[in-house]
């Protein structure tokens, strides 16, 4: 895997210093940048910083990081965003990954993990530990759609739940890729999703896998 370029922005310097530090002892990732708030992070952006992943805390001020995670997928959909809180309700998790987060970790998970999550970010377009996964499944279902979804699709959906990426999936059921691609978009369709973040979450939610 190529060096994964990333930022991070917490309105805590001894965070984001430990974040950069744990981060250099793993030869794969590049620092390109660090910010205290959403709104320095996006003039940063603007400036032309290009992080394939920035880390991102929930509570700093003046834009919160909803806030920044709409802006981001506004001007940088390219861009994945990985939250680190300490906030454990579960319905935190629950909301950001709805709204498109990548990956949903606590500030007291083990670098090692962190790792884990930002690499399988990258490969797979989300991560969900045990932390997040209840919280997913503990989530309400209110207002979800009566979808049929055919046998094909429904094993394509759980291999993609366990984050299994596309050439993984392609490999275990004998299919092309383009053809695993163009099944995961017919289901976002059909769940009105808009990535496979979406689509994970919708489907733990509703207990579908």
């Amino acid at each position: 895997m190529a060096n994964i370029r990333y930022m991070v922005a917490d309105d805590h310097p001894l965070f984001r210093a430990g974040i950069i530090a744990t981060l250099a002892l793993y030869p794969d990732f590049e620092c390109v940048g660090e910010a205290q708030s959403g709104e320095q992070l996006l003039k940063i952006l603007d400036k032309g910083a290009t992080p394939d992943v920035v880390i991102l805390d929930i509570n700093m001020k003046p834009m919160n990081g909803k806030e920044t995670l709409d802006a981001i997928q506004r001007y940088y959909p390219e861009i994945k965003v990985v939250f680190m809180t300490t906030l454990e309700d579960p319905a935190y998790a629950v909301s950001l990954m709805e709204l498109g987060a990548n990956a949903f970790l606590l500030k007291n998970t083990d670098p090692d993990e962190i790792v884990v999550a930002l690499q399988c970010v990258m490969e797979n377009d989300v991560y969900i530990n045990t932390h997040a996964r209840n919280a997913i499944k503990k989530a309400k279902r209110e207002g979800s759609k009566d979808v049929f979804l055919s046998e094909r699709e429904l094993e394509i959906l759980k291999l993609i739940c366990q984050q299994k990426s596309t050439l993984e999936i392609s490999k275990e059921l004998h299919l092309s890729v383009r053809t695993v691609e163009g099944i995961r978009n017919k289901m976002m369709l059909k769940f009105d999703q808009k990535n496979t973040v979406g689509l994970v979450t919708y489907a733990m939610t509703n207990f579908l896998v």
